[in-house]
């Protein structure tokens, strides 16, 4: 009978502790995504916190850029089920929002810009199967033709700024 409370009051305890650091590291994340909308100069619409990490969803202008400008050193985007195949270590995930789902598209973009020999290596070690992998890329394809989204004015003052770095 001791046994069992000891190892219920040991379980409620480790709850609390993980709740608690749960909500210390998004209150971090939260103010380090208001220093960088402050730097930038734009209102955060919506900020979505999870352990893992934020994603930004700030309006921005739209701009015609190629996609070849961005690089994976330059930039990590993680979104919704895409998220196990992005690093998570150091990462800044900055996703364009706009009222008709542009923020998915641009994590889709440049999913497909800098990700898709990650994609083919995935597929050829067995992680993702092959219609999953032509699912994928038949619907960034589509979405590519609708939209020229930009993140190198942002990518470009996070860079050249010391607080963010």
């Amino acid at each position: 009978m001791i046994a069992i409370l000891a190892f219920a009051f040991g379980f409620l305890f480790f709850v609390v502790i993980m709740l608690s650091s749960r909500r210390i590291a998004n209150r971090v994340l939260e103010i380090k995504a208001q220093r960088i909308m402050r730097v930038l100069g734009k209102t955060i619409d919506t900020i979505k916190c999870s352990y893992e990490g934020l994603i930004y969803m700030v309006s921005l202008p739209v701009y015609d850029v190629t996609l070849q400008d961005l690089s994976p050193e330059s930039i990590h985007v993680e979104l919704d089920r895409f998220l196990w195949l992005f690093p998570t270590t150091h990462s800044m995930r900055i996703v364009y929002h706009d009222e008709d789902g542009g923020y998915r598209l641009l994590a889709y973009l440049a999913l497909e810009a800098l990700f898709v020999p990650l994609l083919d290596d995935q597929c050829e070690r067995g992680v993702i199967d092959k219609k999953q992998f032509a699912l994928m890329r038949r619907y960034l394809f589509e979405h590519k033709k609708k939209h020229h989204l930009i993140i190198q004015e942002v990518l470009d003052k996070i860079k050249s700024h010391p607080v963010l770095v």
